[in-house]
């Protein structure tokens, strides 16, 4: 694997993490509608992965699949998400770079 590719992955990881803290710290604010809807925004990805695996949600058949597969979703959605950014923004960077010499 390419030297630049690990440290994006190694940057996404971090960024996914980062982005998981904020996440909590939107949740510790006072309550308000507006709250709850950039909160639940924010972890949409991980309730439409949980939702395909276990559509019944957590009063189906299996509760724990739905509830493992959304801990898990988030931050990989996250890291996904990030590492797509990293590597745009890298393509970018190497464009500009061969259009100024």
């Amino acid at each position: 694997m390419d030297r630049k590719t690990i440290v994006r992955a190694t940057a996404s990881i971090v960024l996914a993490c980062l982005s998981l803290g904020v996440i909590s710290l939107i949740e510790a604010l006072p309550y308000s509608h507006a709250r709850d809807v950039v909160s639940d925004s924010l972890k949409l990805p991980a309730a439409l992965i949980a939702g395909t695996l276990a559509p019944e949600g957590i009063h189906g058949k299996h509760p724990m699949l739905w509830l493992y597969s959304g801990i898990v979703a988030l931050p990989v959605t996250y890291a996904v998400f990030w590492f797509a950014i990293l590597s745009l923004f890298g393509r970018m960077h190497r464009k500009n770079t061969a259009l100024n010499r």
